[in-house]
This record gives structure tokens, C-alpha cells and sequence, in this order.
């Protein structure tokens, strides 16, 4: 987990040990927690479902976005053609949904806002039923905020000021 994942951790858990090793694998994390070399292991759900050792001796608690709020972008995936491949490109425009690109476009903008003061962040935006947009995010001193608006437009900025503010 990074720096971010870490802090939301601590403020989730106090007295859990959080230990950043962003390149172990996950049969590594399983490895150190069937031997006690720590308690528990965060890892990316997704992830560990495609690992079939997960399901032999562990528990899993699966945390939703909110409660520890993912990078920018986690959870969605991207399809990518040829640019020349018309048939392919418009295909896929029959299932391209506006508004999760909207949402993790929020996300990204997040992203950027940080990158730029050599700071990390952590972002997750959905619009709800009522067509309401809402970000949540969290830096990495284990500060969260939640910003709402009806449109995308500056709702990454908003919630930019907002988490800078509770710092």
C-alpha cells in the first residue's frame, strides 16, 4: 500500500502496524501473514481475487471506497483500440457511460492538482441517483473530506481546497 492507503489505515485502525512495501506481490503479503511476520496485509481487492492461495486459510475484509478511499482511477477499466479502428472505436462508444468518465475524470483532475505540489492523493467520485456528484479524498496525512456538487465542473478543485484547508 502507499503513503495514502497507510495514513487512511492508521486512522481507520490506530492500533494496526502499516508497513509501505509498494513491490511485494501478494503472494508475498499471504506468505508474511500465514508465518506472523504481521497481523494483516492491505491489498487491492480485484487483485486478490485472481490469487487462488487467498482463499485457503485467510479472512477478508473488503472496505468500500469510502472507507478507505482508492488512487485515482482504481476500479475502472479502460478499453483501448487502434485510433484507425473505426469499427472497434464505435463499438465500444455503444457501451462508453459519460458519467463514469466524468466521475473519474474528478479523480484524475485530483491526481493532478496534487502531482503538482509533489503530493499524493487519494480519490474516489460517483454520481448517485439523483445526478448528484461526490467525491471523497484523502491526503497523506490521513485527512478525508467530501465534496458534493450537481455538475463535475471544478468539483476536483473544490474538494482540492477543502482537503489543503483541513490540513
Amino acid at each position: 500500500c502507499g503513503e495514502v492507503e497507510k495514513a487512511q489505515l492508521l486512522t481507520l485502525a490506530p492500533q494496526t502496524e502499516a508497513v509501505v512495501e509498494e513491490s511485494y506481490t501478494i503472494s508475498v503479503i499471504l506468505e508474511n501473514v500465514r508465518q506472523g511476520s504481521c497481523a494483516s496485509g492491505l491489498v487491492s481487492w480485484f487483485a486478490l481475487r485472481q490469487h487462488a492461495a487467498f482463499k485457503e486459510d485467510f479472512a477478508f475484509f473488503p472496505l468500500h471506497r469510502q472507507e478507505l478511499i482508492p488512487p485515482p482511477g482504481e476500479g475502472v477499466y479502460a478499453f483501448i483500440a487502434l485510433e484507425k479502428d473505426t469499427t472497434t472505436r464505435r463499438a465500444l462508444l455503444q457501451i462508453h457511460q459519460p458519467e463514469v468518465a466524468n466521475a473519474t475524470n474528478v479523480e484524475r483532475r485530483m491526481q493532478q492538482i496534487f502531482e503538482e505540489s509533489g503530493k499524493s492523493v487519494a480519490a474516489y467520485c460517483e454520481l448517485d441517483k439523483l445526478g448528484y456528484y461526490h467525491v471523497w479524498a484523502a491526503n497523506e496525512r490521513g485527512k478525508k473530506v467530501r465534496s458534493s456538487s450537481a455538475t463535475h465542473f471544478l468539483l476536483a478543485e473544490q474538494a482540492a481546497n477543502q482537503l489543503n484547508a483541513a490540513d
